[in-house]
């Protein structure tokens, strides 16, 4: 296909999404592990929506694999998709908030690949947001709401 026709067609383009780098966390109250806490994610994209579901093993942690996909959102003409994840526990009735963020960006953050690396949560902590540099676009900020504490 030519550079034209397909410069013409660019909205059928498929862009690859990196909707959550891996995860990897540790579920605690008063700093003892929790076990057997079903944690959820949901992963939303362009309206499309994807969750699955981790259990925290004896020592209160808990893995999600990096999810990608393909989406010909970016190419479309006035598209603004947004990318959100959130990640919560279900615990002795109540739910928590581990994660929630939302980017306009398509590809990987170093700023949230780095943070979901060491998700550390204690279900007495209370939430709230944190802003975060986002390295890929200086002047912006990463803006995450959590229980989870992160030291840098």
């Amino acid at each position: 296909m030519d550079e034209a026709f397909s410069g013409m067609f660019g909205f059928m383009k498929k862009y690859e999404i990196h909707l959550s780098p891996e995860v990897q966390g540790q579920l605690l109250k008063h700093g003892e592990p929790v076990e057997g806490a079903p944690i959820f994610r949901e992963l939303f994209y362009d309206g499309d929506h994807w969750e699955d579901q981790a259990i925290t093993d004896p020592s209160g942690r808990f893995h999600f694999p990096e999810k990608i996909f393909q989406s010909s959102a970016p190419g479309r003409p006035l598209a603004e998709p947004r990318n959100v994840q959130v990640i919560t526990a279900d615990w002795e009735g109540e739910t928590y908030l581990l994660w929630h963020v939302a980017v306009d960006a398509i590809g990987p953050s170093a700023t949230l690949e780095r943070l979901l690396q060491n998700l550390n949560c204690d279900l007495i902590t209370p939430e709230v947001t944190h802003h975060y540099p986002n390295i890929e676009h200086p002047g912006f900020t990463h803006d995450i709401g959590s229980i989870c504490r992160w030291t840098d």
